[in-house]
């Protein structure tokens, strides 16, 4: 497993889903590799579309709107509210 941080940043998600995402992308890296970033995003997608109901979106990568050696991995997510 990859030795690092992994932030969650911009979600309103409760703490439960937030513990279930570090749980899945820790998963995720698991099985692909660290620079595999489509890999990981749609493995983690995959998971919470699985839990909680479709139209979830994952960012997965780095350096996004700072420095390289900020965080190494950030996963974004935002549920799409179904109108």
């Amino acid at each position: 497993m990859l030795e690092g941080k992994a932030l969650i940043e911009d979600t309103d998600m409760p703490l439960k889903m937030q513990i279930q995402a570090m749980a899945s992308a820790s998963q995720a890296l698991d099985l692909y590799d660290v620079l595999e970033c489509k890999s990981i995003a749609a493995h983690i997608k995959k998971e919470f579309d699985k839990k909680y109901g479709s139209g979830w979106q994952c960012v997965v990568g780095s350096n996004f709107g700072g420095t390289p050696f900020d965080v190494p991995l950030v996963q974004k997510f935002r549920k799409v509210l179904k109108l």
